[in-house]
């Protein structure tokens, strides 16, 4: 297929030359991903993380030619067949592509983890497009749950000594975690003896 606009040819010759083979939005995410299940360390840059959580939620929607490629590259990984229309069939996948950030369309088309893995015949645009709203809900899930344990951070910072919290203040931060998922339910420890609950 010729793109009519620049004489482009794209399709199952189309290669992955010119998609990195990792992306910054790769890394970000993998850092935020250990962030996630890694225990809550007092020395985590909280900084970098704030400025990479920007960046992912800055992340733009792949060119047109990376959506071209994309989509070439993921017809190339399946065997040839007969098609009515395969310009037809690429052209409506590009749409797709060009609808989600250029991470987002690597992982579909990634060989190991995608669905060139999972499939063994070329999905139907439905599937892909379905694929790329997977994806891109996996890393919002991703995002959402890196910016709730950063804010778990702010709560075990260690406070200078004039500004311990007292007693309630610490069970209100706990019950707090305890609410998000970032605790378990044990961490909450009893009232003493005939100390009552401070409504919150």
């Amino acid at each position: 297929m010729t793109n009519e606009r620049d004489g482009r040819q794209i399709g199952p010759a189309t290669s992955f030359a010119g998609l990195s083979s990792v992306s910054e939005s790769d890394l970000v995410l993998e850092n935020l991903e250990g962030l996630i299940i890694g225990p809550i360390m007092s020395d985590v840059d909280e900084a970098r993380i704030r400025s990479d959580l920007l960046s992912l939620a800055r992340e733009k929607n792949a060119s047109e030619e990376e959506a071209y490629k994309l989509a070439g590259y993921l017809f190339a990984l399946y065997p040839a067949r007969d098609m009515a229309s395969q310009e037809g069939f690429i052209a409506g996948v590009f749409v797709h592509f060009a609808n989600h950030p250029l991470g987002v369309g690597r992982a579909v088309v990634d060989p190991l983890h995608g669905l060139p893995s999972r499939l063994k015949f070329l999905p139907s645009i439905s599937e892909i497009a379905e694929a790329l709203e997977v994806e891109e809900e996996r890393r919002r899930g991703i995002i959402e749950k890196a910016e709730r344990r950063l804010e778990s951070l702010s709560f075990r910072k260690p406070y200078p000594r004039s500004e311990k919290p007292d007693f309630d203040t610490r069970r209100r931060i706990v019950k707090n975690l305890i609410k998000q998922g970032l605790l378990p339910e044990s961490a909450l420890l009893p009232l003493p003896p005939g100390r009552k609950e401070v409504d919150e």
